[in-house]
């Protein structure tokens, strides 16, 4: 029986061919997921202004191409429900590289 991750550092890997089927998108949930979990580790909605603060405490800084897609990526970020929507493959080994 597969149990259900709860916690955004359970999902920490980048997907590839996720139900948005776009790159830019599956990098900002990621981004999000890795912000979330190093902020108290629980799901909740993150502004664009913190996302950005957050960004650019990381080793590659926010760039402005995000703001165009984190709209759409947070909306897959609310729930772990939602994030399973988003992609099935969360197992993948593949870690975050920002951009």
């Amino acid at each position: 029986m597969k149990t259900k991750r709860s916690k955004p550092s359970h999902y920490t890997t980048r997907q590839v061919g996720s139900k948005a089927n776009k790159l830019e998108i599956e990098l900002i949930v990621a981004n999000i997921m890795k912000i979330l979990a190093r902020t108290g580790d629980v799901f909740r909605e993150l502004t664009l202004k913190e996302y950005i603060k957050e960004r650019n405490k990381d080793d590659h800084k926010y760039n402005s191409v995000e703001e165009r897609w984190f709209e759409e990526a947070k909306e897959w970020c609310k729930s772990v429900d939602t994030l399973e929507l988003f992609s099935k493959n969360w197992n993948c080994q593949l870690r975050i590289k920002d951009f």
